[in-house]
């Protein structure tokens, strides 16, 4: 489950497996499953303008709190873009 309380898809869920017999070559199946799970971790572009707007609002706080004398910055994954959904 993620941080709100939703079932994380795994590969069997996300993809298909080939019938028994089936000419498909391993690699492709491999392939096929890797890009199904990473477009499942992928954050959407609604969840990253989501993000952004946040750190945004919070920027602004703490400008204001502190008087210019505070920064606020982002930083590990949500600084290189390397989070995951829920992340």
């Amino acid at each position: 489950m993620d941080i709100y309380g939703n079932a994380l898809p795994t590969i069997n869920h996300i993809t298909h497996a080939p019938a028994p017999g089936s000419t498909e070559e391993s690699h492709t199946v491999l392939h096929t499953r890797a890009e199904a799970w990473y477009a499942s971790i992928v954050p959407t572009p609604d969840e990253h303008t989501m993000r952004f707007k946040v750190v945004a609002e919070l920027r602004a706080v703490v400008t204001a709190e502190w008087e210019g004398q505070a920064q606020l910055q982002v930083f590990g994954s949500s600084a290189t873009g390397l989070l995951l959904k829920g992340g």
